[in-house]
């Protein structure tokens, strides 16, 4: 099978070599140039730039930019825009920002995504550094586990659709919704119901009538290299605004893009002012985007005693959330940074003054539903008999996922019990020569591990050590082992039981299901982390594993995939943050590359994003609004 060369890059020369090194000095010269010496004093300019345009004008514009970019990666697969996690970020810092009463002319849209840009190159230089110094293979190994930690706050969000994590709150901690409900007054289930009627009635707000007219704002703004091409636009707009609007749009979010990263754009840089007058202010020409929960209210039936505990529980004012841009430790109680706790996360709902509510981004409101609520059981009263609940709601959900390539091939045995040394494992996959066994955990890594080349190697380390390393020696290696030592012969499940003989099994095979996605840490960079012997685990999250199991066809294919997964996971040879990605590549080539060097990494992102992940479970049926 021949790779295309292009996605392929020599290990040597990563963090080396002459465009490396010109890519770090035309960062340090632009930040020069600006008067940006330092992280902190980029933000500062961003927070102050922020305030003089108006938060809460700046959160609308913005809303309507990242409703831009992902309509045109969903349709159109344009991968272009201000990336996720930038759009979150600036969310994030409007509710540290305290309103303004009248927004300033001198500062617009795009002044502030310039003062963004500012911050972007700094913590881009700040990965490319900690490369550019490492002198030691050893110290290279550490400073790519680094970088890669911060990459990950500066692209793309944990890779789950909507609908995948409104299935994890209904599954896993509806299982808590009496201790959340003395709590917080408001049970998982309730918020999950609420969640739904609230995004229906956001997209009746934002329904078509307003497309046509963000057409109208950007279709015709003269000559440029963001020029739209497409005569017969506003008619098609008038009558069928969603046969239009995706290749009208993409212009946007690619000017959006140029603007937040210039040196990587394709274009030079030039005076645009007619992109920045048009393609700023689109917030101008469509209705209101805020609401009132009177509004929202009027639109439900029933007893509604548990509505104003919503809109409480899952909203924060702007300029309500604290800010100390000298910290920068990686903060739970305050956000400047993209490293710090950030407060949508956890308050998907933005306030203003005048009581209005503001949705935040793309699968902002399930993203807090599917984290949140397990931070409050822990904080509370109930957190024993609370986690005990959310794990085995978890470890449900992971055996339906197993029902769905269970056949003839293999034995799946749950909840097993076995005497050797107090031992219990939450599933075994038995088949003829092989032995599964998957441990099924609902923490991911800390916030301190977000910090990459801002603190140390060993911190994500350690973080790595109690989230992998620890349930990986400690339960899974330790049944493993002791079914090849013969000191471990009956296997209890809630199935039954069954007698194993270390003579029948040649493969030993150690897996690791989260709750939260671990991004590089889950799919490459455990190797370098921890030394997990000769028998390293396939890690994953519980969300990538519902897809797998979607798109594999039996256990056989399960079992294939999982070998060949922790032979790239040991060697190194591809490279994606997101799962799905080696399922994709997996399909397409099998997961091999014979032809490849030896020291080169294949580059697959994206290889699955064509790959479903939405599916009929009985929920999703009236749900294409998530």
């Amino acid at each position: 099978m021949e790779i295309d060369s292009s996605r392929v890059t020599a290990l040597s020369q990563v963090g080396t070599g002459s465009q490396f090194q010109s890519q770090m000095d035309r960062r340090r010269n632009r930040l020069e140039e600006h008067g940006i010496d330092s992280i902190t004093e980029a933000v500062q300019q961003l927070r102050r730039n922020i305030h003089e345009h108006g938060p809460q004008e700046f959160v609308k514009e913005l809303w309507y930019h990242e409703l831009i970019r992902s309509t045109s990666y969903e349709m159109l697969d344009e991968d272009t825009g201000l990336p996720p996690k930038m759009v979150e970020y600036l969310f994030g810092l409007a509710t540290t920002i305290p309103p303004t009463e009248q927004q300033s002319s001198a500062v617009n849209f795009y002044d502030v995504i310039d003062s963004l840009s500012l911050v972007y190159d700094q913590l881009r230089l700040k990965q490319d550094e900690v490369l550019a110094n490492a002198d030691s293979a050893e110290e290279r190994r550490k400073a790519h586990v680094q970088h890669s930690q911060l990459e990950r706050e500066l692209t793309t969000g944990r890779f789950a659709h909507g609908t995948q994590r409104r299935e994890f709150t209904r599954r896993v901690y509806s299982r808590v919704d009496e201790e959340l409900s003395d709590i917080l007054g408001l049970s998982a289930s309730e918020a999950v119901s609420l969640a739904d009627d609230l995004l229906r009635f956001h997209q009746a707000t934002l329904g078509d009538k307003q497309l046509a007219p963000i057409i109208q704002h950007v279709v015709d703004i003269g000559d440029g290299p963001f020029q739209v091409q497409s005569e017969d636009a506003i008619a098609k707009a008038q009558t069928d605004p969603r046969s239009a609007f995706p290749s009208i749009w993409v212009n946007v979010a690619k000017y959006d893009n140029h603007r937040l990263n210039p040196l990587g754009s394709d274009f030079e840089n030039g005076e645009y002012e007619r992109y920045e007058d048009t393609f700023g202010t689109i917030r101008e020409v469509v209705p209101e985007l805020g609401f009132t929960s009177t509004e929202f209210r009027e639109t439900l039936e029933g007893e509604l005693n548990n509505l104003d505990s919503f809109f409480e529980s899952m909203s924060i004012g702007i300029g309500e959330y604290e800010s100390n841009p000298e910290d920068l430790s990686g903060s739970f109680s305050k956000f400047d940074y993209p490293f710090d706790h950030n407060p949508i996360h956890e308050y998907p709902l933005l306030s203003d003054q005048d009581g209005r509510f503001y949705l935040g981004p793309q699968n902002s409101l399930w993203f807090s539903l599917s984290t949140r609520f397990r931070y409050n059981i822990l904080d509370s009263k109930h957190e024993g008999i609370g986690t005990r609940k959310i794990g085995e709601g978890a470890e449900d959900w992971v055996g339906e996922c197993l029902e769905n390539v269970n056949d003839e091939n293999v034995c799946i045995l749950t909840s097993v019990d076995y005497d050797y040394r107090d031992g219990e494992s939450d599933f075994v996959l038995l088949y003829d020569d092989t032995v599964v066994v998957i441990e099924v955990k609902t923490r991911g890594l800390r916030l301190g591990s977000r910090l990459g080349p801002f603190d140390s190697f060993e911190k994500i380390q350690q973080d790595a050590e109690e989230v992998i390393g620890e349930p990986y020696e400690e339960q899974a290696l330790k049944l493993l082992n002791g079914i090849k030592d013969g000191n471990v012969t009956n296997l209890q499940g809630d199935e039954g039981s069954v007698r194993v003989d270390p003579d029948r099994f040649s493969d030993y095979v150690p897996v690791l299901v989260v709750a939260r996605p671990l991004d590089y840490a889950g799919t490459i960079l455990h190797t370098d982390l921890l030394d997990l012997g000769e028998n390293p685990p396939y890690i994953t999250d519980i969300y990538s594993l519902q897809t797998i199991c979607q798109h594999l066809s039996g256990s056989g294919a399960l079992l294939n995939y999982i070998k060949k997964r922790i032979k790239v996971g040991v060697t190194g040879r591809a490279l994606s943050i997101d799962e799905i990605d080696y399922l994709g590549e997996y399909l397409d080539h099998g997961l091999e590359y014979p032809e490849v060097p030896e020291e080169g990494l294949v580059n697959i992102i994206h290889a699955g994003s064509h790959l479903e992940r939405i599916y009929d479970t009985g929920l999703v049926d009236d749900m294409e609004h998530l």
